[in-house]
């Protein structure tokens, strides 16, 4: 969320403003709202908020005065100006001392929305070059990056997606920051105001159609999990997995995708989801449309898949490496998921892959 403070000398007028717009739903979280100047800039020295909204008329010290003395002491917040009256010299001013905008009173509802959505792009891609260290190692290193993240987190419903060549669809009312990793693969920062999971289906599809695999991770309310939310976004692309919008389903999920290669019984998982057996059931196939045990399996199968054409271990070790201990029954599941023996697949996929890298040296 980005931090923004509020200054006007008039308590009517920093109600109206404060009410104007949704400002949390926005991506804006207010953090002081003053009535006197003074007191203003030193929360503003304190805090070093993002934004700051000032009236410019205010006994003891102006608009003016606050922006200049806060740009002399070093703060690089954005400020934007509200004024009764249309005055060419003090907009002038204004630009001296870096103002993002001036807007006159009455406030009106639209042109605010506006200013802010402005403000909202330019902090969030002011910020990003900061964003592409933490990408490329998969970790934060220091405070600074976390505040990054924290303030990407532009509405209520985060996500984090990869793909290869793939320009994600774009939707109203969601932010997208696109990063290119050093192995080829795009990253994308999704925030919206709306839960995606609804369309994760119809967009995997899309992608799939160009050849290309699409992952994105549970929903959270900011970014800082950044780790995890990469590692589901991978899994999701690799094993096509739509996590659910329920939060309990999406864990467990995400606790399968982890821990497929181990024996996983109906009773283990309920009690470690505190659920009854009956009852996680039928939840887990109301909100994934398959059985948990259907879901289960067809990680295994994915996974099994990877591992057959990624490494050359035999197929009887590869069963192991997916929580299969009987080797036969790996083998039918197998051949009833993909409609051949592990070994005939593993046979398939490289030729296919000989015949792509042919064709990439003539080209």
């Amino acid at each position: 969320m980005l931090r923004i403070i509020f200054v006007d000398d008039e308590p009517w007028a920093l109600t109206g403003i404060k009410n104007i717009i949704d400002w949390n739903k926005e991506g804006f979280e207010i953090i002081g709202a003053f009535l006197y100047p003074r007191k203003a800039l030193e929360s503003i020295m304190s805090i070093q908020p993002d934004i700051v909204f000032t009236d410019i008329r205010m006994p003891g010290m102006t608009g003016l005065d606050l922006v200049r003395e806060a740009r002399e002491k070093g703060i690089n917040s954005e400020f934007v100006i509200i004024s009764a009256f249309s005055d060419f010299e003090v907009a002038r001013e204004a630009l001296q001392y870096d103002v993002f905008h001036y807007i006159l009173k009455p406030l009106d509802r639209d042109e605010v929305g506006t200013v802010v959505d402005r403000l909202r792009k330019k902090l969030v891609s002011a910020k990003h070059p900061v964003l592409m260290e933490v990408f490329q190692t998969g970790k934060l290193m220091n405070e600074r990056q976390r505040e990054v993240l924290v303030s990407a987190a532009v509405h209520p419903h985060c996500y984090i997606a990869v793909a290869k060549d793939y320009n994600l669809p774009k939707k109203k009312d969601m932010c997208v920051g696109q990063f290119l990793l050093n192995d080829g693969t795009t990253l994308y920062l999704l925030s919206s105001k709306q839960n995606l999971e609804p369309f994760f289906n119809q967009w995997r599809m899309s992608a799939a159609a160009c050849g290309v695999s699409l992952g994105i991770s549970v929903q959270r309310p900011g970014f800082e999990d950044f780790d995890q939310m990469f590692s589901e976004a991978v899994s999701s692309a690799q094993l096509e997995i739509d996590y659910s919008a329920n939060s309990m389903v999406a864990a467990i999920q995400v606790y399968l995708s982890k821990n497929y290669k181990n024996e996983l019984s109906l009773s283990e998982i309920s009690e470690r989801f505190y659920l009854s057996e009956t009852y996680l059931c039928e939840l887990f196939k109301k909100q994934t449309g398959i059985t948990l045990t259907g879901f289960l399996t067809a990680i295994r199968m994915k996974r099994a898949a990877l591992l057959l054409v990624e490494n050359g271990a035999p197929v009887q070790q590869v069963a192991d490496m997916v929580g299969y201990s009987d080797y036969g029954y790996f083998g039918r599941l197998f051949k009833r998921f993909f409609g051949c023996t592990p070994s005939k697949y593993r046979k398939i996929q490289n030729t296919a892959i000989i015949k792509k890298n042919f064709s990439m040296l003539e080209e």
